[in-house]
């Protein structure tokens, strides 16, 4: 298990670990050295530090944050389509297309 710390570092780049897991140990990856389970211990670590410290949030915060929510979501959405459509046209650029 703390092979783990090893590989944090790509893991917390978004990096696949795969490949240099298994050139280093001959093995598959473990289901633990995963990106998605360190994305939900990091999660359940952050509500834990938020219930033991305290923090509260009363109904006009939660309208708040999910008003603004759905704002980010829309505009991260509007972000990915025009860099998926200039990342697009480089390979199609490069391709000769």
């Amino acid at each position: 298990m703390f092979a783990l710390l090893k590989y944090l570092p790509l893991l917390m780049a978004g990096k696949d670990i795969t490949a240099a897991y298994k050139a280093e140990t001959g093995k598959d990856k473990p289901a633990w050295a995963s990106g998605r389970l360190l994305g939900a211990m990091f999660a359940t670590i952050g509500v834990g530090l938020a219930i033991a410290f305290g923090v509260k949030i009363d109904q006009d915060q939660i309208k708040l944050l999910t008003d603004n929510t759905e704002a980010m979501i829309g505009a991260g959405m509007i972000v990915y389509g025009i860099v998926r459509g200039i990342i697009g046209k480089i390979q199609a650029v490069k391709r000769g297309a």
